[in-house]
């Protein structure tokens, strides 16, 4: 079978039994959620938890703006990891940053590609 014969059989069967394969796959990533993070890290951002290990402890545990210890956003009463900080343009990755640091950046890029940012901070000065 050639490679994309394999391909054309995966989806048919894929449409054929695709309730059954997604309840599976939700399962798994239920039970492996180190994997499942891992994988969509090194899918996004193209590193892997040895790499995301390493620039967390350069970082000493912390957010690289802010220094927060965790990443301030809970899921099932535990925090989750650090975000990975990337530029949208390059995919280079920055650091490790915590939910509001790497929102408040988001924003700050819009608004500088914008041209909103200075305008804001006009506003803020002209109302002291």
């Amino acid at each position: 079978m050639t490679k994309e014969e394999r391909k054309e059989y995966s989806h048919n069967r894929y449409l054929l039994h695709h309730e059954e394969i997604d309840a599976r796959n939700r399962e798994w990533r239920r039970k492996h959620p180190e994997k499942q993070r891992g994988y969509q890290r090194k899918k996004n951002y193209g590193i892997s938890q040895e790499e995301y290990d390493a620039l967390l402890l350069a970082q000493d545990g912390k957010c690289a703006v802010c220094g927060r210890e965790d990443s301030g956003q809970k899921r099932n009463g535990e925090y989750c990891q650090m975000l990975v900080d990337h530029d949208h343009e390059t995919g280079k990755v920055r650091g490790l940053l915590c939910h509001d640091c790497n929102v408040a950046l988001g924003w700050l890029e819009s608004l500088e590609a914008n041209g909103k940012e200075k305008l804001l901070r006009d506003y803020l000065q002209k109302h002291r």
